[in-house]
């Protein structure tokens, strides 16, 4: 049986997975697809905030990014932020307007 294909990962998914301000940054000046998904639907801002990475977060939003975009779970940027125990985060998230009552797939 052939076996499925990954799509790869855009690069500002990784350098954010990486924790990369400095090419995040370069990424975002130049004008890279904010809200590119990966093959879960996450955006960066979904993966910033599921590690934690708020100056990457503050970032991405003060470049546009969908501060309640759903991933395929429904889940929202907040949600991770919150379940991680991000609290500096998850204020920050929701001094920023995010949805409180955004409900994903499980709740």
């Amino acid at each position: 049986m052939p076996q499925l294909l990954t799509p790869p990962l855009s690069p500002l998914i990784i350098a954010v997975l990486n924790g990369n301000i400095e090419y995040t940054s370069e990424l975002l000046q130049n004008g890279v697809d904010i809200d590119v998904r990966d093959k879960n639907g996450n955006s960066a801002l979904h993966i910033a905030a599921s590690k934690g990475y708020t100056k990457i977060a503050t970032m991405l939003l003060l470049y546009g990014a969908t501060i309640d975009a759903p991933n395929f779970e429904l889940a929202t940027p907040l949600h991770y932020a919150a379940a991680n125990n991000y609290k500096d985060l998850t204020q920050y998230l929701l001094n920023m307007n995010a949805n409180k009552s955004a409900v994903n797939k499980y709740n």
